[in-house]
């Protein structure tokens, strides 16, 4: 009677895959994940087209993080599934890249804000002088088939769906 025993606690070291994978991370490639963990939590504002002049350059950051608590709390009715206690906590200007970086205190209330028609409603309530600026990363893939051809309709869809990722996460290619 010999038990399977590959997934015990005392021959994975227990825990997740990923608690795994932090133990044996080097750390500076630690310090790179959790950096990216963070960035979860930030919402870049970028000045309006067509707007003169940079408001936001112009304020302090302490006015800055009073000014996008304020347009959130304005958003009343439409911010009534926000979870509670969703503040913005921090701003860095971006000097040269332009705009501005949101901290908020809870990922998932940065992700709430991100979604649906959320930024829309919010943007509307900071005057319309800014815009929402979506992250992205630019990644370099290795062993892509020579089959592939990004501009066939629905490629990138089938590489997100295959890769387990969000519908529309990939932006271009």
């Amino acid at each position: 009677m010999n038990e399977r025993r590959e997934n015990s606690p005392e021959l994975t070291g227990g825990g997740t895959y990923t608690d795994q994978v932090r133990k044996t991370t080097p750390p500076m490639h630690a310090t790179v994940i959790e950096r990216g963990e963070m960035q979860k939590q930030w919402v870049q504002l970028v000045k309006a087209a067509g707007i003169e002049g940079d408001g936001m350059a112009e304020l302090t950051e302490k006015q800055l993080v009073e000014k996008v608590n304020m347009a959130l709390d304005l958003m009343g009715l439409q911010a009534e599934d926000k979870l509670e206690g969703t503040r913005f906590i921090g701003v860095n200007k971006l000097n040269g890249a332009g705009g501005v970086m949101y901290e908020m205190n809870l990922e998932e209330a940065a992700e709430w804000l991100k979604g649906g028609n959320m930024m829309k409603a919010f943007i509307g309530k900071m005057g319309s002088t800014v815009d929402y600026k979506a992250q992205t990363y630019e990644v370099v893939v290795d062993w892509v088939p020579t089959t592939f051809d990004m501009n066939q309709m629905g490629a990138l869809e089938s590489v997100e769906q295959a890769s387990g990722l969000h519908t529309a996460v990939i932006r271009e290619a």
